[in-house]
């Protein structure tokens, strides 16, 4: 069998920096065992094992802290409190994970056993992401460890060189800010015993060769994401069963935190009943950070039929139908920034996450692209006025001409707009707001009279995404004709002729899907439901371009 050590990331004390004095080391190792398999002439195996070992992100200088919401302040006898790394806290932003083994599996059949249909699958555990999403510099977990200093240039402050410095600047405390350092404000969590994100990814093909150097492939094709990164939510929501307290949340209750807390919404004489009856009522937001929380599923049947370059002439039509359902909008594969420190559309992240699973809004039911690249049988060696040397042969020789044409469904619509004291902006939707193809227009693109203002402090019902309500397709042709002329031995000169839509078909973007309710609970947005603007008109651009 084969062995072959690959080696990822960081490996030596190199280090790499957040801001000015925000670094971390980080490395990881994979061993990758994999051989083939032949079990007789048309049946092949393909086995393979992946082991990934993480040393846990740690920042170089020590200089991150993180909140612990479940852990007792010994300063307050309440649980929350912030811990320092290197003080209470280890080192490591999460904790090393010895779990990530990813077996491989693969097969390959010769069904006719003429060497032109084969039968093809395979199945195989990814652990990805951890590498980024748990090292990506954030100031949400640096906490104590910054300090701004403002100066206004109307107010008293002195003036200064900028060589020397001012007199005074706020400096960050650092771990002497204690366990209550920000209590009655907003902090984040990042757990430390995160489990391992993975994707899972399955396939089955059955391809034929065909006459005349055309391939025609058959596929289904899926993924599943684990605990990947995302679905981020605010651990110190208020839980929904107090809602039938009404609008009695709202009323003033004495602040048990008076004169514990300096200052914020936090500090006064009274606090709102709703704070009160949180989680951590001496915080305000409880923000997870780098959550391993989201999931996604991912379904596809894929056809291909394939023209392989001959004669001058190659070509490729793919389909795709497909369905991808998820559970929040940060989902592995995202930016860092959405990863670590936006939180997901989750009405109730704290206690049903399940709820808002549905069509992802990135889904795209059907995506047709069909693309070629033809050289004109023109000129010398070719079909036609090979043996011309007149104008018309001498413009006509030379050119090649591309194209791609994308067509593709639209996105599944969310609809956003609630007020009524949840914090959560679902609003309700009575009926399926699909309206019918012929009737649908720019200025209505779907029934607007089916959303509700829901009732005081109830969670609308409209799902994250409208399933069948999606907005507009997209129909797209890009064209190109390139030709060399030869100038000298060692210079040619290239014509480029480009247009990017080049019917000049409008493609409409999506219709408004803010839903501002009024006193009636109907909707008030002028744009709800209205397209107001199109992606870019047909483009054209011409080009030479000498080399030498």
């Amino acid at each position: 069998m084969g062995l072959a050590t690959y080696l990822l990331g960081e490996v030596s004390a190199g280090e790499q920096r957040f801001t000015p004095a925000f670094a971390f080391h980080n490395w990881t190792h994979a061993t990758f065992v994999q051989d083939d398999f032949k079990i007789t002439r048309r049946l092949t195996l393909n086995l393979g094992l992946r082991y990934d070992l993480v040393s846990g992100p740690a920042e170089r200088w020590n200089q991150f802290s993180n909140f612990e919401p479940y852990t007792r302040n010994p300063e307050t006898g309440l649980d929350g409190r912030l811990t320092y790394a290197g003080v209470d806290h280890p080192r490591h932003f999460v904790k090393r994970n010895y779990d990530k083994i990813g077996p491989r599996f693969g097969f390959a059949y010769d069904l006719t056993g003429d060497g032109k249909t084969s039968v093809r699958g395979g199945y195989g555990i990814i652990f990805v992401g951890v590498e980024s999403g748990d090292t990506e510099g954030d100031t949400s977990n640096s906490l104590g460890f910054t300090a701004v200093t403002t100066f206004d240039a109307i107010g008293p402050t002195r003036a200064f060189l900028f060589s020397a410095g001012p007199a005074s600047l706020n400096r960050p405390r650092g771990s002497a800010g204690g366990p209550s350092a920000f209590r009655g404000q907003d902090v984040r969590v990042q757990v430390f015993d995160a489990p391992s994100p993975y994707l899972q990814q399955w396939n089955f093909t059955l391809q034929r060769a065909l006459p005349g150097g055309w391939t025609a492939t058959g596929a289904y094709a899926g993924n599943r994401v684990v605990k990947g990164f995302g679905a981020n939510y605010d651990l110190n929501q208020l839980d929904p069963r107090h809602y039938a307290l009404g609008l009695a949340l709202q009323n003033l209750v004495p602040n048990p935190f008076r004169g514990q807390i300096a200052t914020g919404p936090l500090a006064g004489a009274t606090i709102p009943r709703s704070q009160s009856l949180k989680l951590l009522p001496d915080y305000l937001a409880v923000s997870t950070l780098a959550n391993h929380g989201a999931s996604t599923t991912y379904h596809s049947a894929q056809i291909t039929i394939e023209k392989r370059y001959s004669k001058g002439l190659t070509a490729l039509l793919s389909y795709t139908g497909a369905k991808l359902i998820g559970d929040s909008f940060t989902s592995l594969g995202s930016g860092g920034g959405a990863l670590l420190g936006v939180q997901s559309d989750l009405r109730i992240g704290a206690y049903n996450r399940r709820l808002d699973r549905s069509l992802d809004q990135e889904d795209i039911t059907h995506r047709l692209v069909v693309s070629g690249v033809w050289e004109l049988p023109f000129g010398p060696g070719k079909a036609l006025l090979g043996g011309s040397r007149g104008l018309v042969a001498q413009l006509a020789q030379g050119w090649q001409i591309n194209s791609v044409t994308t067509i593709q469904t639209g996105i599944p619509l969310a609809v956003r707009g609630a007020n009524n004291f949840t914090g959560v902006n679902y609003p309700d939707v009575l009926s399926d707001p699909t309206l019918p193809r012929g009737q649908r227009t720019p200025e209505r693109w779907f029934d607007t009279n089916v959303f509700r203002n829901p009732p005081n402090f109830v969670i609308g019902n409209a799902p994250r995404t409208l399933p069948g309500t999606r907005g507009p397709g997209l129909f797209d042709m890009a064209l190109s004709a390139f030709r060399n002329f030869r100038i000298k031995e060692r210079a040619d000169l290239e014509f480029r002729f480009e247009s990017f839509n080049a019917p000049n078909h409008v493609n409409y973007a999506n219709p408004g899907v803010g839903f501002s309710p009024g006193p009636d609970g109907l909707n008030r947005a002028a744009g709800f439901g209205r397209i107001t603007s199109a992606l870019g008109a047909r483009t054209i651009q011409l080009g030479l371009r000498l080399s030498f």
